[in-house]
């Protein structure tokens, strides 16, 4: 890299007074707030937060693009969102409420500030403060004394994007030229996760953090703490709670056909709850005609299998059978003995240091090998610093489970109990199952108590933690003798959330048989029936059927701190021939957008209870936010009477009428011990999608009867949003029927007209409807309405038209501005950037759009915003030595074309050989005005074309 752009800063402490890094701004107004961890503010009102200068972010007017928090002033649609994509702006975290961190041209950000085409409530800039976890944000109030060691790691995560690899390399650069005392420990350059990981000298860390901080591609900076770790009777506990009775094995449902994916310290894989005879020692190549583990992969590299005892307690739990009589139940055996395992060993007790610091990876292994299920019984070191908090492996374990809809991850919930907000990450993730401890029936001790050390709730951001429990003290499971060669068969018991992890992962092994082998909805195997259920089905399916415990340590009635949504008893929740209570379950996808519901009704006759369950399997949050829930689904139940009871608002363990509906859970539930007779309408509703459309499973029991559902909407649109009168218009929306029939009516009205679409993708109960016309000058609306075969009726929007497309009566040439060429000036084979902004006033892309350097024409290409509405460039590092001139011209292809400037050239860049001066630019310090306390910081642009880092910098 010839040229080089670097960010000095000098700061100049005059007494200084540290200022608390959080901050909680009252909402002034009423209107939403802007919620992030390090403080809640109303944007609009108040401008922002107050934050130490040397964290403050330095934006120039003139920089390609630079980083702000956009908030929408209601629910967000996908209309909102093209809206604000069409100005330049890339959509990239979601933060409540309302609002997206976006990367754009200050340009361009500025011109948000008074859209009127967009109901936007505020713009502000995403301040380097706003980048530091709490623990990093207590280190800067605190000093060194929070830290765990004299040389603390850091995970830094980047934004995704075209710029990732430099800005890794950038930040490698500046940290090992910083003087201080560094080492980069691993860098992952995806365009689509980047990140870093630097260990740094506690010393140091104070003065190097704000430059860390201040990389505008920079999204998320905490500390790094290396994880650590953290079955006889329990069989007939999670499948009835009534002693030897194994209702679900009885089925011969023991976990055949499943895979478990499993990370811990190993296995002792020659035990006879493992071993194979036939097929020997497994190996890193999945094998899946070996008996018990399929794969075994040891990131340690030292071949040690399990010489702690941990990972073959809790493998056994899962899978384990007994070699002498494979395939039947001996004491001691797993849970789900039928599945198989595969197997990732990350370490030993005490540090897990061979855990990978990107989970994608991690769990990608496992779900390649077959896995739909992972159980993992370690987490963050208990009294570490952020503890309780959603951390970056929280969000890593979201990501894969989001883009992995039938993947299903359990965490152990950890073992700082019985005190609240004692959850160890990644436990605190989203979507994961993570597991409380509830003690093992022997006396003098009940199932209905809780292990006093299991961790409780809530997490940081209010959520009901953990999901669920499981036994887990005192559990028999196999045991490691650490030697492979000695086929042992022995057993040990251990206790903690640890062994309960595994109790519930294999749980759901066997509720995912229950599926896959046709069961639902009949009670009987039915091939015809089966299908694959999602992670969100199952976990719904675990949590519908829990118990509330009445014993110690629960933290009160469901839902609690202590005991979650209660102990899992499959026999509660799935059905089989004969069974008194029926079950329904909807597997839904694609789902729900902002605004739109299904309906859903089940009878109920003489059931002894209705229990209603809601579970979405949430996009990832920022790592910033406040709330951490991005996609915002609601549940309501109307009981025959009128009653209306909305989910999770419970007291005493039951729902009640009323309420407010729940802003922080991606479960919800509506539990009724005594319901009346008649028909029940639920109904599952979009309240805020930013990210959707969000897919959700149902699960009810004590109503298994359901009548017709009405038809969905969703993605509404018209394309494009503004041409001439000669544009062809296109009108798309997508119709889903929960009855899996045609429209009979199909209908987008525009200007009070109704007019037939027509099929275009998909299948008829399932597709996308479009039309297409031409329009006459002015500004239109539209919306859409269907009707399925029962006359039920879907209307987009619910109420109101939607506005657009605007038409001009004749072609509006396009317009060029803010041309430019960086860097001006630097030696030869210096990467030079030609930018140009293009703007069509018909929505028309350009057929041609070119910069003319030296008379030589170059075609350019679009990198941010939309076509007719965006930035392009053109790169280029073979220049000559000398002064280049340079212009831009574009045509629609309508007539229509601009040229810029409108005569002549721009002069540049000037090549030159030899040393090139430096140049300094921006010069500024910030605040301009305070006391003898405050902390001024003095700032100013670098920029050096041979590349020269400055051998002098100072202010005076």
């Amino acid at each position: 890299m010839q040229g080089s752009y670097r960010r000095l800063m000098f700061s100049v402490l005059v007494m200084f007074s540290a200022m608390v890094m959080l901050a909680v701004v009252p909402n002034s107004n009423g209107g939403p707030l802007v919620r992030l961890g390090y403080a809640e503010f109303d944007g609009e009102a108040d401008g922002g937060p107050d934050v130490l200068p040397e964290y403050r972010a330095q934006v120039c007017p003139e920089a390609d693009y630079a980083y702000y928090i956009v908030q929408f002033a209601g629910p967000i649609t996908d209309k909102m969102k093209s809206g604000l994509e069409s100005q330049g702006a890339c959509l990239l975290d979601y933060i409540p409420d309302f609002s997206f961190v976006v990367r754009m041209a200050p340009k361009a950000a500025s011109k948000l500030q008074t859209s009127t085409s967009l109901p936007i409530a505020w713009v502000g800039e995403y301040q380097p403060a706003f980048k530091l976890s709490s623990a990093l944000r207590q280190f800067v109030r605190e000093g060194e004394r929070v830290l765990q060691s004299n040389m603390p790691r850091l995970m830094i995560r980047f934004f995704p994007g075209q710029h990732t690899a430099e800005s890794v390399s950038d930040l490698e650069q500046l940290a090992s030229s910083s003087g201080a005392m560094v080492e980069v420990v691993e860098s992952h350059r995806s365009a689509v996760q980047p990140w870093l990981v630097l260990s740094i000298s506690a010393q140091d860390l104070g003065q190097l953090l704000p430059d860390l901080a201040a990389q505008r591609d920079v999204a998320w900076i905490d500390l790094y703490q290396v994880p650590r770790v953290l079955n006889d009777v329990a069989r007939w506990v999670v499948q009835s709670d009534v002693e030897n009775n194994c209702s679900v094995w009885s089925h011969d449902i023991h976990g055949e056909g499943q895979i478990i994916g499993v990370g811990d310290t190993g296995v002792d894989a020659d035990s006879c709850f493992f071993y194979d005879g036939s097929q020997g020692l497994p190996t890193s190549t999945v094998n899946k005609w070996q008996r018990k583990i399929i794969a075994y992969i040891d990131y340690t590299g030292e071949a040690g299998w399990d010489e702690d005892g941990h990972g073959t307690h809790i493998a056994g739990t899962l899978a384990g059978d007994n070699y002498s009589h494979s395939g039947e139940y001996d004491t001691n055996d797993g849970i789900a003995y039928g599945a198989k395992l595969m197997v990732q060993d990350i370490g030993d007790k005490d540090s897990l240091s061979s855990i990978p610091f990107g989970l994608d990876g991690y769990f990608r292994q496992a779900y390649n090998a077959g896995a739909r299920i992972h159980s993992n019984s370690w987490g963050k070191p208990s009294g570490s610093a952020g503890d309780n908090a959603y951390s970056y492996r929280s969000r890593e374990v979201d990501d894969f489970m989001w883009k992995h809809p039938d993947f299903l991850i359990f965490f152990a919930n950890g073992n700082d109990g019985p005190a609240d907000s004692t959850v160890n990450p990644p436990a605190t993730a989203k979507n994961c199952v993570s597991v409380g401890s509830c003690k093992n029936p022997h006396a003098p001790f009940s199932e209905n108590d809780m292990a006093s050390s299991s961790s409780h709730g809530p997490t940081a951001d209010g959520r009901i933690k953990p999901t669920i429990v499981a036994p887990g003290e005192y559990l028999n499971s196999a045991q490691s003798d650490r030697n492979i060669s000695s086929y042992n068969c022995g057993t040990v018991s251990m206790q903690g959330t640890s062994m309960a992890c595994p109790v519930a992962a294999a749980s759901a092994a066997l509720a995912r048989q229950y599926f896959t082998e046709g069961f639902y909805p009949t009670g009987n195997r039915n091939s015809a029936d089966a299908f694959e259920p999602s992670a969100s089905l199952l976990k719904a399916v675990l949590i519908n059927g829990a118990v509330d415990m009445t014993g110690s340590d629960t933290g009160g009635a469901i839902p609690a701190n202590g005991q979650g949504w209660g102990r899992i008893n499959l026999d509660n929740v799935l059905y089989f021939s004969g069974d008194r209570q029926p079950l329904a379950v909807w597997d839904v996808s694609p789902g729900l957008q902002t605004g739109n519901y299904d309906e859903y009704t089940v009878s109920v006759s003489s059931a002894d209870m209705l229990k209603v369950t809601l579970v979405w399997t949430d996009y990832p949050s920022s790592e910033a936010a406040q709330t951490n829930l991005v996609n915002d689904l609601d549940l309501l139940v109307a009981a025959p009477s009128g009653d209306q009871y909305r989910g999770n608002w419970f007291r005493y363990g039951l729902s009640v009428p009323g309420g407010d509906f729940d802003r922080r859970n991606v479960v919800e539930c509506v539990y009724i011990r005594t319901p009346q007779e008649g028909d029940y309408d639920i109904k599952v509703q979009g309240y805020n999608i930013p990210e959707g459309p969000q897919p959700y499973s149902l699960v009810v029991v004590g109503g298994g009867q359901r009548s017709a559902r009405a038809p969905v909407l969703s993605g509404g649109t018209v394309s494009p949003f503004a041409g001439s009168i000669s544009t062809t218009f296109t009108y798309t929306v997508h119709y889903q029927d929960p009855n899996e029939t045609a429209p009979s009516v199909k209908n987008v009205v525009i200007d009070g007209t109704a007019h037939a679409m027509h099929l275009s993708s998909g299948t008829a109960d399932d597709g996308d409807y479009e039309f297409s016309t031409l329009l006459g000058s002015g500004t239109h609306s539209y919306y859409f309405y269907f009707e399925n075969a029962a006359a039920l009726s879907a209307r987009a929007p619910e109420s109101g038209t939607f506005s657009g497309p605007r038409i001009g009566g004749a072609n509006i040439a396009p317009v060029l501005s803010e041309g430019s060429v960086w860097p001006s000036a630097a030696a030869p084979g210096t990467t030079f950037v030609y930018t140009v902004y293009y703007n069509d006033g018909n929505a028309d892309a350009p057929s041609e759009i070119n910069v003319v350097i030296d008379d030589i024409p170059v075609p350019m290409e679009l990198y941010d915003g939309a076509p007719y509405l965006g930035y392009y460039r053109f790169e280029t590092h073979g220049l000559s030595i000398g002064t280049h001139t340079y212009y831009f011209y574009c045509n629609d292809g309508s007539g229509g074309d601009d040229r810029l400037p409108d005569q002549g050239t721009f002069t540049g860049p000037s090549v030159q050989e030899g040393n090139i001066p430096p140049a300094l630019s921006d010069g500024k310090v910030s605040p301009a005005s305070g006391t003898t306390d405050t902390t001024f910081v003095f700032s100013v642009t670098y920029f050096d074309g041979n590349g020269d880092a400055p051998a002098v910098g100072y202010v005076a």
